[in-house]
């Protein structure tokens, strides 16, 4: 399945395997992610696809601040926080 903006994937390898992110964009079969932590906006990961599950579909709310430029990293993070805590329960 191909990933879309906005939505959330965990990492399945590499050193960063098991840790979420927010996909930030989508380039051919790379993808650009973000946590607002360590890896913010201005500098997001590239992974290939194949490396990452997906786990959360897209959210209405982000890709609109997306779309203003109006997204940042404290967005990112509540998303992050949402989506793990809904998968958790």
């Amino acid at each position: 399945m191909e990933s879309r903006p906005s939505e959330i994937v965990r990492s399945l390898a590499g050193h960063d395997a098991g840790m979420y992110y927010m996909v930030l964009g989508v380039e051919g079969d790379k993808l650009y992610l973000v946590n607002g932590k360590n890896k913010k906006l201005a500098n997001p990961k590239i992974k290939k696809q194949k490396h990452v599950q997906i786990l959360r579909g897209q959210s209405e709310d982000i890709l609109s601040r997306m779309k203003e430029g109006k997204l940042n990293d404290a967005d990112v993070i509540h998303r992050l926080r949402v989506g793990k805590e809904i998968e958790n329960v």
